[in-house]
């Protein structure tokens, strides 16, 4: 009967069909894992991956990157999981998270083909072959959100888990950066709302349900960074103490600002501006904490960190306006809105003493002849990584979306708010004003610009229909 009826080969033509979908899409997946892999093998590594692989190497992690995730990387590393292995998981996990957040609107393939198109923009492909905790943050959180997104399209026991692959994926996450929190926190949003809805949603109402899935969201963003301590302290975790460049940082942009050593003499003897000036870079603060001449060394001390903070503290409470007037002067440099982005990629791998070099010479100079097409010399990019320009599409689409709210609109301006709320920890945080520092936000930006070209391609035929009848 069901062949006569017609429904089994309706059945059997959808699923080979699905079969071929999926087919194109792992296509798609071998080809950019293919392409990053030829242009970056091993991977690009700046001197925090170095010192990343070195802890990895001697079991010894700081609490100044990213342990956890190294940690979980050594049993893989002692037998023969080295930094490729590595490129190729976070390319994958990146292509995963960015096609499953395609999903909310695009079909299989085409959900692909449009994560690709994300991965080869310049700002994206230059970063992503980096070996380090902010791809890694990155891949983490799209997955993250993606598996959000699947959540939202399913029921039952496979709403279940995959509910507890997201949270999996935000804790990890997490554990990436020290400021993942404020973006994660909206992954974290989205799947305390299904909890809570499959609870007893409707005795609370649209408010009331909104306003608990927030409270609950932010408390379980909270206890996860809790648990990140508690494992932290398992392992053996040994504090670096990162928050003394921060303070170190800002004292120097304080000093620069008023032309006034604004150090504490028992860190900086020498009170004039000598040093400072020789030291000092608003791009970035590593050769104020780090070069050999600077008496600030990194890691920096339990002492130092408490003297710098309190010289911090002092100098801030004195002059919050000063604070506020430097750090934004700081941040429209970061969003390349008062110049252009600094540093767009790492277009090497820094020298090391394991024998760390590019496989593919040539491939990795066509991957930098294409990055070094969108900057100038310096590597300071042109419009196409001007951060602000991404952050802007990501406020328009936040506002655009609840305006008309339904699920997808709602998820998409869920994306579309985790780059700007990331912005809340480089503007206080940042220790430099690097293009690198906004890569998440740039790419998750990236993925907004998609789906709002993906609606104005929808609402164009209309458009045009409505002036052929009105020609007619």
């Amino acid at each position: 009967m069901l062949t006569t009826s017609g429904q089994a080969p309706r059945a059997n033509t959808m699923t080979r069909r699905a079969a071929l979908e999926y087919a194109g899409v792992a296509a798609i997946f071998v080809l950019v894992t293919a392409v990053v892999a030829l242009g970056f093998w091993p991977g690009r590594m700046n001197a925090d991956t170095l010192v990343q692989i070195a802890q990895i190497r001697g079991n010894y992690y700081t609490n100044h990157h990213a342990p956890i995730l190294q940690a979980l990387w050594r049993p893989f590393f002692v037998n023969g999981a080295g930094p490729g292995w590595v490129l190729t998981a976070q390319t994958l996990c990146f292509m995963s998270g960015a096609w499953l957040i395609f999903r909310l609107t695009f079909r299989r393939v085409p959900a692909a083909l449009a994560a690709a198109v994300v991965a080869f923009t310049p700002p994206t492909f230059g970063s992503l072959g980096l070996i380090g905790r902010d791809v890694w943050f990155l891949s983490l959180l799209l997955l993250s959100f993606g598996l959000v997104a699947t959540a939202y399209r399913c029921a039952g026991r496979k709403r279940t888990l995959v509910c507890v692959g997201a949270v999996l994926a935000a804790w990890l996450a997490l554990a990436a950066r020290q400021n993942a929190a404020v973006s994660v926190v909206v992954p974290i949003v989205a799947v305390a709302f299904l909890v809570l809805r499959n609870w007893r949603g409707d005795r609370w109402g649209a408010r009331g349900l909104v306003v608990r899935s927030v409270a609950a969201g932010v408390l379980a963003t909270l206890a996860m960074m809790m648990s990140l301590t508690v494992v932290k302290d398992a392992i053996g975790v040994t504090p670096a103490y990162p928050t003394g460049s921060l303070f170190a940082y800002d004292l120097a942009m304080y000093s620069l600002d008023d032309g006034t050593n604004r150090f504490p003499a028992s860190i900086l003897p020498q009170r004039d501006m000598t040093q400072i000036q020789q030291l000092a870079n608003v791009d970035s603060a590593n050769a104020l904490v780090a070069s050999p001449t600077s008496p600030i060394r990194w890691p920096i001390s339990k002492h130092v960190d408490g003297v710098l903070q309190d010289a911090w503290i002092d100098r801030v409470t004195a002059d919050p306006l000063g604070y506020l007037r430097i750090r934004t002067r700081l941040f429209l440099r970061q969003i390349a809105l008062t110049r252009d982005a600094v540093w767009t990629y790492h277009p090497f791998i820094d020298p090391n003493p394991w024998g760390y070099r590019t496989t593919f010479p040539w491939a990795n100079d066509i991957a930098n002849d294409y990055e070094d097409a969108f900057a100038d010399a310096q590597l300071n990019g042109n419009t196409v990584f001007a951060v602000w320009i991404y952050l802007l599409a990501s406020a328009v689409a936040v506002v655009l979306c609840l305006r008309r709210r339904t699920t997808v609109r709602v998820l998409i301006a869920g994306l579309a708010a985790m780059p700007l709320l990331y912005q809340a920890g480089l503007y206080f945080g940042a220790m430099g004003t690097i293009f690198r520092f906004e890569y998440p936000a740039v790419v998750l930006g990236t993925i907004v610009m998609v789906f709002g070209v993906q609606r104005a391609w929808q609402l164009r035929p209309a458009a045009m229909r409505g002036r052929r009848h009105a020609g007619a």
